[in-house]
């Protein structure tokens, strides 16, 4: 059953990240890497951005359009927070006969942000960067259940506090694209990405995904 698939008639891109909050509510981002990659054969309708669909009443708003390519979301434990990472240094072109692929520019968006959540937890605001990723792009976005926020890049995985500092690296021999914690306890986490799977057993608990506090 497909709950959303357009924003008032104009195809989504590329449905790439979400959570749901103790609402229901899903927060998504919507960057064009479908296109950018030949995944689809429907050139983009809609600009890069992020939205918020309410299932029970079936309103979409747009939260933030001013990412090159949104990419990972992710919402504090607090529900205070929500982070979303700008991975526009990997992009491609929009153009119908343009080259397919999407390749590196070092000096592109690879920025972790982090907002606050406003009207009653509806909206989002003040922007700030807190992470320039050190390699790659923040590809994949998480928070622990206190607090740190995870991001995937390049060969590993970054640990920062809610303000942006590193605090640890996990170290991969290839590509992290995304992780999830699992487990009884939330303390065993899966990284995946390109051509490998890691487990890393720590204290470090992710949130109840399945039970949302905020």
């Amino acid at each position: 059953m497909t709950l959303l698939n357009n924003y008032f008639g104009y195809y989504f891109n590329c449905v790439d990240d979400l959570f749901v909050d103790k609402t229901g509510a899903v927060w998504f981002t919507d960057p064009e890497y479908s296109w950018f990659n030949r995944l689809t054969d429907t050139p983009p309708q809609l600009p890069p951005a992020s939205y918020r669909f309410d299932p029970a009443t079936g309103a979409v708003t747009v939260i933030d359009d001013s990412l090159k390519q949104p990419n990972g979301i992710a919402l504090s434990p607090d529900g205070k927070h929500v982070y979303i990472s700008d991975t526009g240094a990997v992009s491609g072109s929009v153009t119908p006969d343009g080259p397919p692929g999407s390749p590196w520019n070092q000096t592109g968006a690879r920025t972790v942000y982090k907002y606050d959540r406003v009207d009653n937890g509806t909206h989002i605001t003040g922007k700030r960067p807190i992470w320039l990723s050190q390699d790659w792009v923040p590809d994949g976005l998480k928070v622990a259940a206190n607090g740190y926020v995870l991001t995937g890049a390049g060969s590993g995985v970054d640990i920062l506090d809610p303000f942006g500092v590193l605090i640890a690296r996990v170290q991969t021999n290839y590509t992290v694209q995304n992780f999830a914690w699992v487990g009884e306890s939330l303390t065993e986490f899966w990284i995946m990405g390109n051509n490998g799977v890691s487990r890393v057993r720590w204290e470090l608990k992710g949130q109840d995904l399945a039970n949302p506090t905020a």
